[in-house]
């Protein structure tokens, strides 16, 4: 009985603090926010500045830079050895790169379309199910305007506003009325007005 007394009295001090006080706890509890806040929004922004700055850099360049996970080639700099780093995957003259779970895709200024990577079911779309850790093209002709990659699936739209998919299909994310994956580019019904397309893991936006 004597320690729930002291406890209580014990709380009871705490409380009587607080309401003394109060406008100093609000005040410092602001200053917490403020700068916590601040710090995260100015993380944000200089995260959100560095990548314009990348890709801006890339763009101007032609070059196309990766780091990270590389043991099936999804940096396409011609090895299958992680780093921390950046380096320059292979071949020039990009004005767009995409990446899906383990590969991705980079679109030229001639409109060709190339791919790296994890090729399982078909997602680099030249025809195989092999990996490859370097560019390799997409279909055999050019004229691909936009493009966008799923977890393991590719989707493209072309200078003449046809719309493609290829790659895995398990829950019939290519939009071909079925489950089958395919290894190269397929066209989407026959529609010449496709604008732009965003992919999600299992799924397209047209």
């Amino acid at each position: 009985m004597v320690i729930l007394t002291r406890a209580f009295l014990k709380l009871k001090s705490f409380f009587t603090l607080v309401r003394k006080h109060k406008n100093y706890l609000i005040a410092a509890i602001a200053i917490i926010i403020l700068v916590v806040g601040g710090s995260l929004a100015y993380l944000y922004i200089n995260d959100k500045q560095s990548k314009d700055i990348a890709q801006a850099s890339a763009i101007a360049t032609g070059q196309i830079w990766a780091t990270g996970l590389n043991t099936t080639g999804e940096l396409g700099n011609g090895t299958l050895t992680n780093t921390s780093g950046l380096i320059q995957t292979q071949g020039a003259g990009y004005t767009t790169v995409a990446a899906g779970n383990n590969h991705g895709y980079g679109l030229k200024a001639d409109t060709t379309l190339w791919s790296w990577g994890y090729n399982s079911n078909g997602q680099l779309g030249n025809g195989t199910t092999t990996n490859s850790n370097i560019p390799i093209q997409v279909g055999s002709s050019g004229g691909w305007s936009k493009i966008a990659s799923g977890g393991y699936h590719g989707v493209g739209v072309k200078s003449n506003g046809t719309l493609w998919t290829w790659g895995y299909n398990g829950y019939g994310q290519l939009g071909q009325g079925d489950t089958t994956q395919r290894t190269s580019p397929n066209q989407i019904g026959s529609d010449t007005d496709w604008k732009e397309v965003g992919a999600g893991r299992c799924f397209l936006c047209y």
